[in-house]
């Protein structure tokens, strides 16, 4: 169990309502629910390896009309099961380019994200 001493994470996390796509071939919609510089958890419908490499893309709309995406590759280095037979996919970001990283910061600076 993790508590507030031995957090792992270097970024801070931010809680998150975003609909998105996952995959590393056909990709599945996800729910991402809370987001960092660095990673995210994802919940995604069918189950994903550990330490598999995918694509993840996040959609996001701080306004009516104004839509971006964020897109980058990731490793998803936890999944886990939930009672609800949804996936909770720990991913951690291992490629991003400049505009998706630009987009990233939009997100987190929104004011639409609360930190955990």
């Amino acid at each position: 169990m993790s508590t507030p001493g031995n957090e792992r994470r270097g970024s801070q996390r931010f809680n998150t309502d975003l609909p998105g796509t996952i995959g590393s071939g056909a990709a599945v919609s996800c729910n991402v629910v809370n987001l960092s510089r660095t990673g995210a958890l994802a919940v995604c419908s069918q189950p994903v390896d550990e330490m598999t490499m995918v694509q993840i893309s996040v959609h996001f709309e701080e306004q009516p009309g104004g839509a971006e995406e964020f897109n980058c590759e990731a490793a998803v280095v936890r999944s886990t099961p939930r009672p609800d037979g949804n996936h909770d996919l720990g991913l951690y970001f291992t490629s991003i380019d400049a505009e998706s990283r630009q987009v990233l910061e939009r997100i987190l600076e929104s004011g639409c994200v609360v930190p955990v």
